[in-house]
């Protein structure tokens, strides 16, 4: 494991089975004291889920075992159940004013199964629907949500790469617009070409 600088646990297609694993590995244990030792860690969608205390796969729609209860790394007090329908949406909306960043506007997708509750909410966006997502712990290290393509979002990527450069002393980088860059890659290429 090390002494990452960050950690991040992407989303899976099958979040109970994947957590097992990472159990199995003893891999659960080195995660839990890194949160707890302040390390930088960040959940997108089943890594979000795995944050919470338990797992409950009501349906089977995880597992393929019904009523399966599984218990998550207990770093946010949450509870994910799933659930046979699919949320699949196009979401934007906010960095959440209370969340301790920068207030900006942050645009992706959700594709889960599991809907996510907490006994001590501390979201960190608010959706342009009015309903808040994921959880940001009160250091800011640690972050779960359900949105996917999080660090496509250039501004919320530099800021959230020049929080980790400045816990280690280096210096802070401009935001770097990749579909800008790639756009003029591409028009290089298609020059190139003529």
């Amino acid at each position: 494991f090390g002494h990452p600088d960050a950690v991040i646990i992407p989303g899976t297609k099958s979040t109970i089975h994947d957590l097992q694993f990472l159990k199995k590995q003893g891999l659960d244990i080195l995660l839990q004291k890194y949160a707890e030792d302040g390390g930088p860690l960040l959940g997108i969608c089943g890594g979000f889920q795995m944050l919470g205390e338990r797992l409950i796969d009501e349906s089977g729609s995880d597992t393929g075992n019904s009523n399966h209860i599984e218990a998550g790394l207990g770093l946010i007090g949450a509870e994910t159940v799933f659930h046979p329908e699919k949320v699949t949406v196009q979401t934007s909306g906010t960095i959440h004013p209370n969340s301790g960043f920068r207030t900006q506007e942050i645009t992706g997708y959700e594709i889960h199964l599991g809907r996510t509750t907490f006994t001590q909410p501390r979201p960190f966006l608010l959706l342009d629907n009015g309903e808040v997502d994921g959880y940001v712990g009160e250091n800011g290290w640690l972050i779960g949500t359900y949105l996917h393509h999080l660090f496509h979002n250039d501004e919320w990527r530099n800021d959230w790469l020049n929080g980790l450069r400045r816990q280690k002393g280096l210096n802070e980088h401009s935001v770097v617009n990749v579909g800008r860059v790639k756009d003029e890659r591409y028009n290089e290429l298609a020059n190139g070409m003529l």
